[in-house]
């Protein structure tokens, strides 16, 4: 699952590019999980449309928060 370090992590790796594209790969890597969690056939579809995906919306919800948080660095 996607943590919000991660999110803060990717905001550093691609610090000073922008928080846009920082998103955006958070967002990419959400799609990312939805499909492997598709393709999981040990979860029933319950488990796959609610649980599961939830859990990685929320990751992704918390991963937005910490790169809107996070100072931008300037380049000079």
């Amino acid at each position: 699952m996607l943590k919000a370090t991660e999110g803060t992590e990717a905001v550093e790796a691609v610090n000073p590019v922008g928080k846009d594209k920082a998103k955006a790969a958070v967002d990419a890597r959400l799609a990312e999980k939805d499909k492997a969690i598709d393709a999981n056939d040990k979860l029933s579809d319950a488990e796959k449309n609610q649980q599961t995906k939830e859990e990685a919306k929320k990751a992704t919800d918390e991963a937005k928060k910490a790169i809107d948080a996070k100072e931008e660095t300037k380049l000079e």
